[in-house]
């Protein structure tokens, strides 16, 4: 319930809610105040429209409300629905970002082409701009021959011993990944 709640907040705070509401609510009501009432046979919907509004105010006030409600409370639901629904892409999109052991991904060729907010800072930090730079020539060799096994490494530069696992994407490029030893 609590992530639920904090979607709504963010829903509640974006512009294009209140936009989309206002479009959409603007045509059910021109629809329903206007257009059903020339598809009945009437010649002057407006003029019909004002005496409505003149002799039962509350009631064409609720209707023109509710005309712009149920699209405004449509699109909350569904847009924290659909966000509750696919908050595993949103938890898996940010790993690399979040992530406080380094993550990236680089060419064949070992240059690094992408990494994650906390990895980037690491890598500038000791100018690594090859992953032959953190993981050595001997362990990028192992990763370029497949070798399956978890790799440990020791990156002087860090100070630090990692466990490295990779992972080929369809365009052949490298996804590294790197959880330190606390042992």
């Amino acid at each position: 319930m609590r992530l639920q709640t904090k979607y709504l907040a963010e829903k509640l705070k974006q512009l294009d809610t209140y936009i989309t509401t206002l479009i959409v609510g603007s045509f059910v009501n021109l629809y329903g105040q206007l257009l059903v009432p020339i598809l009945r046979g009437e010649t002057e919907p407006l003029q019909s429209f004002l005496y409505q509004f003149k002799n039962f105010p509350i009631s064409v006030l609720l209707s023109v409300f509710l005309g712009y409600a149920f699209p405004f409370l449509v699109n909350i639901f569904t847009g924290v629905y659909t966000r509750y629904q696919h908050r595993i892409y949103e938890s898996q999109a940010l790993f690399p970002a979040l992530k406080p052991d380094p993550v990236f991904r680089s060419n064949p060729d070992g240059k690094i082409i992408l990494a994650g907010e906390n990895t980037q800072k690491i890598l500038d930090q000791y100018s690594i701009k090859y992953a032959q730079d953190i993981l050595g020539k001997e362990t990028w060799e192992k990763i370029l021959l497949g070798h399956e096994e978890e790799i440990d490494v020791y990156v002087p530069s860090i100070k630090a011993r990692f466990i490295v696992v990779y992972a080929r994407t369809k365009d052949g490029l490298i996804n590294i990944y790197m959880t330190e030893r606390r042992t």
